[in-house]
Formats: C-alpha cells, structure tokens, sequence
C-alpha cells in the first residue's frame, strides 16, 4: 500500500514563480535563498525513507483581523504549495 503525505512550504516559497524570474523581477540570488529550503525539505523526507511525488499550489482566504474588519477590509487569499510525498508501507 502507498501512504501519502504532504508538507506545506513557507508563503515566501509559494509567492515565487517562473514569469517573475524571467522578466527580472526575482534575481538568481534570491531565487536560490528562497528554493533553498525546497531542497532541505525532500532531502529531510527522502532521509525518511519518502519519495517526492509531486507539488500543488493552494490559496486559502485568510479573514481581516479586528481593525480591517472595522475598516471593511475584504479576506486575502494566502497561497500554500504543498510537496507531496509517497512511501510504501
């Protein structure tokens, strides 16, 4: 049987993408600092024995705290990627 499990990367992670990149607006040194952690990541699970399957992409709406609700401040949508992980059992 094939067990699943996923891990959330920080948003900083999840804000990054290709077009930014390419049209310059992330350099090469931030891109390394940010996708750093991508790879202590599967190492960690891989050294667990998990195998990296895939990734998805997520956004969950974040509700306005106290005072922007007061103000009208509408819920944020707060991006996850997820790595998802397989291992045999």
């Amino acid at each position: 049987m094939t067990e699943f499990k996923t891990v959330a990367l920080p948003q900083v992670v999840a804000k990054l993408n290709i077009k930014d990149m390419l049209t310059g607006k992330i350099t090469h040194d931030t891109a390394k600092k940010v996708l750093t952690p991508i790879s202590v990541v599967i190492e960690g699970e891989a050294r667990g024995g998990w195998k990296f399957h895939s990734f998805n992409e997520i956004e969950v709406l974040g509700k306005p705290g106290c005072i922007g609700s007061l103000f009208g401040a509408k819920p944020r949508k707060a991006p996850f990627v997820l790595l998802v992980f397989e291992k045999e059992s």
